[in-house]
């Protein structure tokens, strides 16, 4: 997203959308959902509702080989998939195989495309079929939250290594680690509601995700 003020109010309202979505389709605590999307404000709206309602965010970077998405995929056996539309296509996901897939399909500017975008005086309409994410959020209604018990030693989410010196291992991170880490930062940082935060790592990163969002998120920041 582009020059584009997320207010508190928006984020609320969108992470509670999402769980009427996620109920409706009966998406639930203790599943593992992949998450894979270049699109930043959607990789940490989707990570922190997620969390709210105990789901197990496993990120895979959206630029990885397809090969080893796949490989990520059949270690963690994640049935539900939160990615850009056209992963569902190079990673050769099969949609109508009885799992959740919720495919994002945001907009894109194309390059060299000057003279076109002088001529029109709007944006491309976002798309409206109501299976695509975000327009699926105009038809969710937002319903009383029946929130079940988070634990601390649930899992919040898992990240891949680099697999630098050999294949790539999954690091699990409990809710308790999680909001043990957050504490820490913001104490030793003295971080309050008033900060803003400039986070240039990438979110597909532990140090991206968790100290620029979510960091902000925890300390009502911006």
């Amino acid at each position: 997203m582009q020059d584009n003020k997320i207010t508190s109010g928006r984020l609320t309202e969108e992470i509670g959308k999402l769980h009427a979505i996620f109920q409706k389709n009966s998406v639930k605590k203790g599943d593992k959902v992949i998450l894979s999307t270049n699109d930043d404000y959607y990789t940490a709206l989707f990570f922190l509702a997620f969390l709210r309602y105990g789901m197990v965010t496993i990120f895979i970077d959206p630029d990885v080989p397809a090969r080893r998405a796949m490989a990520i995929i059949e270690k963690t056996g994640a049935n539900i998939f939160v990615m850009d539309n056209e992963l569902f296509l190079t990673r050769g996901i099969d949609t109508n195989a009885g799992s959740f897939c919720l495919k994002i399909n945001k907009e894109v500017q194309k390059k060299g495309m000057l003279f076109d975008r002088l001529l029109k005086s709007k944006k491309a309409a976002v798309p409206t079929d109501e299976s695509i994410f975000p327009a699926i959020l105009n038809t969710a209604v937002e319903a009383p939250q029946t929130l079940e018990n988070i634990e601390a030693d649930d899992v919040a989410y898992i990240l891949f290594t680099s697999g630098t010196t050999s294949d790539a291992r999954g690091v699990m991170i409990s809710h308790g680690n999680l909001f043990a880490h957050l504490h820490t930062l913001k104490k030793v940082y003295g971080l309050t509601e008033n900060d803003r935060i400039l986070n240039i790592l990438m979110l597909y990163h532990a140090d991206g995700i968790i100290q620029g969002p979510l960091l902000t998120a925890f300390n009502q920041a911006t």
